[in-house]
């Protein structure tokens, strides 16, 4: 067309679409934290497909390396310019997801979960009436069936300490919790 410019198209969540016997977006599945994210334009390869985690808190620093803007230092994301322009994936890089955060409002049970992705692992982590965790290898069990956290502690250790180092606490998310489920009490009288 003769213009300059970027199209970047993304999704802010996955959809489960009945697999698993399940819809909506609100597990670590694949189905529900894969998704996509395509870059076109002036200065983006054609063809190349990055292996390495990436996030959606990417997005600020990247469109703004590529228009040329100053990168805020605070954030959390990271510009993804250079492996746009061909530079090698940084396969290693670990990012988080997390999800719940709430009460529920008819039986009081509090749930949060933590994730975080990094080269072919998935470590989770669950609190509800305790906490569950568990691991997977991706790259070799897509369905997430086998659990592989006994077999990599160190593995899993780097990926709990980074949760640990980047997320609130599970006390203070708790406490977050309780005050928005009194807040919400008080607002629906």
């Amino acid at each position: 067309t003769g213009h300059e410019g970027v199209f970047i198209y993304v999704s802010d969540h996955g959809e489960h679409a009945g697999t698993r016997s399940m819809y909506g977006k609100n597990t670590f599945y694949e189905e529900s934290v894969h998704v996509p994210m395509i870059f076109c334009g002036s200065g983006v390869g054609r063809g190349q497909l990055f292996n390495g985690a990436t996030s959606l808190l990417d997005l600020g620093p990247t469109i703004c390396d590529i228009a040329g803007a100053t990168i805020a230092r605070d954030q959390e994301g990271r510009s993804l310019r250079p492996q746009l322009e061909g530079e090698k994936d940084d396969v290693d890089r670990m990012v988080i997801s997390e999800l719940g955060g709430r009460i529920n409002k008819k039986t009081g049970e509090f749930f949060y979960g933590q994730m975080v992705k990094c080269g072919p692992y998935k470590y989770l982590r669950y609190y509800r009436d305790g906490v569950r965790e568990g691991m997977f290898d991706i790259s070799e069990d897509f369905l997430e069936q086998h659990d592989v956290l006994v077999d990599n502690e160190k593995d899993a250790c780097l990926m709990k300490s980074f949760l640990d180092e980047r997320c609130l606490s599970v006390d203070r998310i708790r406490e977050n919790a309780e005050a928005e489920r009194i807040n919400l009490e008080i607002t629906m009288k």
